[in-house]
């Protein structure tokens, strides 16, 4: 999820021709939401969205779901003094294909 329509898309054209599923929302509400229908096996998330960070989005999750929360990997352009209480995975921006999908394969296989 990203809040740039740009980068949502190219990520999701990235994950599908690797052979994942994956759909693209652009902010916390829709991504809250369409977690009570889908579950996926990992959250890939802007840090900074318009409406939530990444802390808050990842807190929603765990408070909807629980111990079956997915996993996240956070992608941002935040300042590493921004991300030290930040736990998991995070991909800086710009980061590679090969970086993301390595970090897909990690908890998603394929």
């Amino acid at each position: 999820m990203d809040d740039d329509r740009d980068i949502r898309e190219a990520v999701i054209e990235l994950l599908q021709e690797a052979g994942y599923q994956a759909r693209g929302v652009a902010d916390g509400a829709a991504a809250l939401e369409l977690l009570r229908t889908n579950k996926p096996s990992l959250m890939l998330t802007d840090f900074k969205l318009e409406d939530m960070d990444g802390r808050e989005l990842r807190r929603r999750v765990r408070e909807l779901l629980g111990v079956s929360a997915p996993p996240f990997a956070l992608l941002t352009g935040a300042q590493p003094s921004e991300l030290e209480d930040i736990s998991g995975t995070i991909l800086l921006k710009p980061f590679t294909s090969e970086q993301l999908l390595g970090v897909v394969a990690k908890h998603c296989g394929v």
